[in-house]
């Protein structure tokens, strides 16, 4: 069976996890999905001159390193040291503390710290519904993005659409290129196929290169792991680096 959702439910989802800034706090912006019992999740990121870059990685709650929160120096307004305002509530009011590990290096970020799972997303369940799958999808790809700035960022720098993308090009512009015959459904999907269910969505991005990808995630009906089948099936002559 295939359930497809309006594009604009999948917009109000993905802005409404641009408000949180740890992965256990974005769970509320996907009421169908919630952490197992006893398990956490933790962010470690890697900052250095504007640049971020971030995992997520899913401990048991005793397996878990403390949740530390860390001042960016490098964003620090000595103004606020001497006003004597340097307090903690003060600093998390100004954006300047983030939950989380930052590491020194980025193999530090990538590399499994003791006691995690391998994927972040086997800690996390749902409720079983199409909606949930699709959730899922989205929340597997928001929340590293959460440690992500400038160079970093990669999923923030696509957009999700649910039309045919010609008919998003201005006046002028060159067709796409299609590598694969052309889609004729292009909205959020889900798909169920007895034992698997099939997550399937668009994106857009001019990030080296333009591209449009075919995202299609599978899961085995249970668990919220899944397995990227994805891949660029059109380009275009735009470009962008950060």
């Amino acid at each position: 069976m295939l359930t497809t959702f309006p594009i604009e439910q999948f917009k109000m989802l993905q802005t409404d996890a641009q408000n949180y800034k740890d992965p256990m706090s974005l769970l509320k912006a996907f009421p169908a999905l919630r952490i197992k019992p006893d398990y956490v999740l933790r962010l470690y990121y890697h900052y250095s001159h504007g640049d971020g870059i971030g995992a997520v990685w899913a401990f048991r709650n005793e397996d878990a390193p403390p949740e530390n929160w860390f001042i960016d120096d490098e964003e620090i307004d000595e103004e606020i040291f001497r006003g004597g305002t340097c307090d903690i509530e003060n600093l998390k009011e100004r954006g300047m503390l983030k939950p989380g590990n930052r590491c020194k290096t980025l193999k530090e970020v990538f590399q499994k710290p003791d006691g995690a799972l391998d994927d972040f997303m086997e800690a996390i369940e749902g409720d079983g519904t199409p909606w949930s799958y699709l959730s899922a999808s989205l929340f597997a790809r928001e929340a590293p993005e959460l440690g992500a700035s400038w160079h970093g960022c990669s999923w923030s720098a696509r957009m999700i659409f649910g039309k045919d993308p010609d008919e998003l090009r201005r006046a002028g512009d060159s067709p796409f290129q299609w590598l694969v015959p052309k889609p004729k459904m292009w909205l959020p999907s889900c798909q169920d196929e007895g034992d698997t269910v099939i997550v399937q969505f668009y994106s857009h991005t001019l990030l080296e290169g333009e591209r449009v990808i075919q995202h299609r995630d599978v899961y085995q009906k249970g668990s919220y792991v899944s397995r990227y089948e994805g891949q660029d099936i059109a380009t275009g002559d735009g470009f962008m680096i950060f």
